[in-house]
């Protein structure tokens, strides 16, 4: 027979013997043990497992379905990239043309060709060969008003990027040495 309350310390008997000194909880524990039969085995069922892979799939098919956005969007930033570099190296050439004879005439555009990069499918990962160049231009490099040694100079990069067309301006303003 048990009998106190719970978190008391009480005398118990369990068929007639003393137990002892024990907290209500503890034995109501054990009696607890006694009606299940067996302990709580421990590990995963087989639903708990399914579960986990499902979730896991849903949680792997997610990531893989923002990729190819992600895939496209470096493509993009490369190829703006290599817009700057173009608009870059002319500009470098339009300096040093002033530079070097500021009453000359400034050099031509030169033809710089796009690089795509290569394939991200495949196993190969070969190189995407394009037949589009950027298109450069420049705004005279005039001089500036009020001065007769500075240039406003500022190339223009135009190319088609997935259908669309880009333009990219960069500036610069180049002294006469």
């Amino acid at each position: 027979m048990i009998t106190g309350t719970a978190g008391s310390y009480q005398r118990f008997y369990d068929d007639g013997a003393m137990v002892g000194y024990r907290t209500f909880q503890a034995v109501l524990l054990k009696a607890a043990r006694r009606r299940t039969g067996r302990k709580r085995c421990r590990g995963f069922s087989l639903v708990e497992a399914l579960v986990a892979m499902v979730i896991t799939s849903m949680a792997l098919m997610g990531f893989m379905s923002v990729l190819p956005l992600s895939i496209s969007d470096t493509q993009q930033d490369s190829q703006h990239i290599q817009a700057v570099a173009a608009g870059q190296q002319y500009l470098d050439a339009l300096e040093q043309s002033i530079e070097s004879n500021p009453a000359g005439t400034l050099p031509a555009p030169p033809s710089i060709s796009v690089e795509l990069g290569y394939s991200s499918f495949g196993s190969n990962g070969t190189q995407l060969s394009s037949s589009q160049t950027f298109a450069l231009a420049n705004n005279g490099c005039p001089v500036i008003s009020g001065s007769t040694l500075r240039h406003d100079c500022a190339v223009t990069v135009r190319w088609v990027q997935q259908g669309s067309s880009k333009q990219l301006v960069l500036e610069a303003y180049i002294t006469e040495e």
